[in-house]
Formats: C-alpha cells, structure tokens, sequence
C-alpha cells in the first residue's frame, strides 16, 4: 500500500512539473486575436497595412482607412463609384480599380484603371489604365503593373508607359499573381507560370523557378525577408523559398491550400490557409498554428483571402466577411 501511495506521489510531482505529456497541456499563445466586427457584413475587396497601425479596408466603392491599427476607421467614396479590386501603399496610397464598361446603357464588361492618393483615400488621381491588372508595385519613379500575359512598366514622373512585356504562358492561366520589388530595386512576380523577375528596372524579365516542376509551379503568393535576404513563395501546399543569390529554391511541404505568405521582423514568416495562419521562424519553416481559432459554422467559415503585416509583427488575416487582428504576445 505504501509503494503504491509512493508511486501515485511520483506521477503527480512529474505531472505537476511538467515532465509528463498531458491532453489538457495547453501552450501559451503566441498571437491575441481580435476580429473586426465592422465588416461583418459588408464585402471587403482587398486589404493593406502601412507601418505599425495603418489599415486600409475596402468594401466595393468605399475604402476604409484606420491609423490606429483598427480601432477606428474612416470611410472615403471612391471616384466615379470605382470598386477597388488592390490597395498598395508606398510613399502615396495606390488602388486598382474595377471600371464599368458600357455602351449607350449597355453594360460590356469591366476595365481596370490605376489611381493614387496623397491623403489616405479622401481624394485621388487617375494614373494609366483601361486594361485587365492583377496587382502593382511602385519603386523609384516607376509603377510596374502586373496583367495578362506580364508586366507593363509606367513612368509616373513622365506620364507615359515605357515597356510592356509580355511573358507569362500558361494553359491554365496567363496573369500574376501578386508583384514586389526588393530593396535594391530587382522586380519579383508570382504567377501560373513560375516565379519572374527583372533586374533593369522592367526592361527585361527572366524565369527564375526552373527547378520547380511546372506541375507546381502556380505560385499565388511572393514576399521577401530583406534583413535576411530570403525570398518565399506560396503554392497550394508548399513554401518555396531561397536566398536571393541562390539559384535553386527549397522547398516545405504545409497544409493544402496555403497560398498566402508574409514575412515578419525578426526573421519569422508566416502563411495562410483557408482558415489558419501559421508562423515558423526563418528557414527552419517548422510551421506552428496561431490562430486565430475562430469557431466556425455550417453558415458561418472562414475562407482566407488576404493576409498582410504591420511592421512591429502585428497580422491582419481575412476574406470577404471577416476580418482579424493578430498581435504578438512578445516579439
């Protein structure tokens, strides 16, 4: 009987300390999660961050503009009531819009215009457009404009399209998907055809994803990790990733249907699924779920379309109707 008590004294002290696994063992949280109810039940369209607290929302031909990381926000109409498709923020606020087409009230399709912004969506100003664009990316004094089949590059001080290329073909499809440009100015693209790049300021483009199989090589998703020099690359259910002077990519396999990819401070990064984000430090890239643990419905689910960062490592995740605030526990 006394061994038996000695026993069961043991398994509660190494319980009680730690050293055994338990089902009910629960890991501190790594990110608090806040969702923004405002948008509920409005569509949004298309996020952006800017530093530690901007947040840009749009809902259709409203765009929602908070300077306190989603406290509070103020909402601005957009011109001629264009729908805003992307927001991308550099030194001005820039937006993609979706444009009715129409003939003698016939209504023929949609057109994108590029448009920008000096005071945070209040007003703005047509760039270039009247054709189909994916995504944008502004470095120096040129605005590179993803689209069908490539890349148009813009002047913005001259007002005037200098290049237009065209090299992406694929069966399945022949846009981008997302554009960035890294701190020395090389352009990186993702699309159904791999992942490109241009070294000359979008004169030229080359492939830069030989090695990755052409069965998996619809890259929805790019970013790069500048204080460590490492580019990530999203498809389906796997992060590609390398050095920026390597010529080979590695490869993690992770969840299907992660598409979305971010990299933090700190030489973390993170990737989305349709209902999780997942954080991983480096190019260790051993995933751990985060959150934001919502408890979805048969009527109510999350479906991940957009994922940005703030620059202190805050996370903002969403889709059409939701929308979440992840801030980390410590950096």
């Amino acid at each position: 009987m006394k061994a038996l008590i000695y026993f069961v004294s043991i398994i509660f002290f190494l319980n009680g300390c730690g050293l055994l696994n338990s089902k009910n063992d629960k890991k501190d949280p790594l990110y608090d999660w806040v969702e923004i109810t405002k948008f509920k039940s409005e569509w949004i369209n298309a996020i952006a961050t800017n530093g530690e607290n901007e947040l840009y929302v749009a809902n259709e031909d409203v765009l929602n503009y908070s300077n306190d990381g989603g406290k509070t926000f103020q909402s601005f109409s957009t011109p001629d009531s264009v729908h805003i498709k992307k927001i991308r923020v550099y030194e001005s606020l820039y937006m993609i819009g979706d444009v009715l087409i129409e003939n003698g009230g016939v209504f023929l399709g949609f057109t994108n215009y590029v448009y920008v912004s000096d005071d945070n969506g209040k007003n703005w100003e047509e760039v270039t457009g009247r054709y189909i664009m994916q995504d944008i990316v502004v470095f120096g004094n040129k605005l590179h404009i993803g689209r069908t089949h490539g890349v148009t590059t813009f002047d913005l001080e001259g007002d005037s399209v200098l290049y237009r290329n065209s090299f992406i073909n694929s069966k399945l499809s022949d846009h981008i998907e997302e554009i960035t440009a890294s701190e020395e100015g090389i352009i990186y693209l993702a699309s159904h055809d791999g992942i490109h790049s241009s070294e000359d300021d979008g004169i030229s483009w080359r492939r830069i994803s030989s090695d990755i199989d052409k069965e998996d090589d619809f890259i929805r998703s790019i970013s790069i990790d500048e204080q460590n020099e490492i580019i990530y690359a999203a498809e389906s259910d796997r992060i590609y990733f390398k050095e920026k002077s390597a010529s080979t990519w590695e490869k993690k396999k992770v969840n299907i249907g992660t598409q979305l990819v971010r990299s933090l401070r700190s030489s973390k990064v993170i990737a989305a699924d349709s209902d999780e984000v997942f954080l991983a430090q480096g190019k260790d890239l051993s995933f751990e779920n985060i959150g934001p643990f919502y408890e979805e419905t048969e009527y109510d689910f999350l479906n991940f379309e957009y994922l940005e960062v703030f620059s202190d490592n805050k996370i903002v995740v969403g889709d059409y109707f939701h929308l979440f605030i992840g801030s980390p526990v410590s950096n």
